[in-house]
């Protein structure tokens, strides 16, 4: 049923039957009236056109709000095949990844890796000390739940962490994926970084090449500071491709 801005009925409604056919033979009946008023009936892009037919101005909307549709569709789509691409390009082992929480504040990476390196090769510890929670990446698969049981096992089922007792669990389908995602995403921007900083730092500061002093700018008269004393070098440097004539000379000549 179609309402105006204010809500109320206008009159005429849409109907979605099953099937094109059905709705066309609707359409295509001699009469069809209810409480005795003829209906007028036609299809939902007839419709369209007609009022498009008795407001030109509105042809244009309507074709602005279908391409709008149309790019806001195509970039959803493009977003899609982005990630889709990411993700078949993403390939880690499973339950490698380990994450622990409320560990104490003097605990640091060097406590991780030597407690949980007895048991298993780690690859990364994603750590900073003072933080209460982090991630451990070992190198094989399944790595994550073997170092968790050989724990448990040697400390009657605790973990403890600097005689803190701390919470563990493996990374599994979504979050597992979802976080290797943004690991690799981290190692490209860093890489990214790493690449301008070594182009910035070309030719001195900022990439910019530094001006060597020559000699003979302090041979105008003047010192360094400011003074009209004049300087005593007996030494003056010139390009090498300045005429012989133009050389000054010396006390020494």
């Amino acid at each position: 049923m179609r309402k105006d801005l204010e809500r109320a009925f206008k009159g005429s409604v849409f109907v979605e039957f099953s099937t094109v056919d059905e709705a066309k033979a609707f359409t295509s009946l001699e009469s069809v009236k209810y409480n005795d008023e003829e209906l007028i009936k036609m299809m939902k892009g007839d419709y369209y056109k007609k009022k498009e037919r008795e407001n030109p101005h509105k042809k244009e909307e309507n074709k602005r709000k279908a391409e709008k549709n149309d790019d806001a569709k195509e970039t959803k789509e493009e977003s899609k095949e982005d990630a889709e691409e990411k993700e078949e390009a993403l390939k880690y082992d499973s339950g490698c990844v380990l994450h622990f929480k409320n560990v104490g504040e003097q605990t640091s990476r060097e406590d991780l890796k030597s407690l949980f390196g007895e048991h298993e090769d780690i690859a990364w510890v994603d750590f900073t000390r003072g933080e209460t929670e982090g991630f451990i990446r070992f190198s094989k698969e399944g790595g994550a739940q073997r170092a968790i049981d050989a724990l448990k096992e040697a400390n009657d089922g605790k973990i403890l962490i600097r005689d803190v007792e701390t919470t563990l669990r493996v990374l599994e389908g979504e979050e597992e994926k979802n976080y290797w995602l943004k690991t690799k995403e981290d190692r490209e921007k860093a890489k990214q970084k790493k690449g301008r900083k070594f182009k910035g730092g070309q030719g001195g500061r900022g990439g910019r090449p530094q001006r060597k002093r020559r000699t003979s700018d302090r041979l105008e008269g003047k010192r360094n500071d400011g003074s009209d004393e004049k300087s005593t070098a007996t030494h003056t440097r010139f390009d090498e491709g300045e005429p012989s004539a133009k050389k000054t000379k010396t006390d020494d000549d």
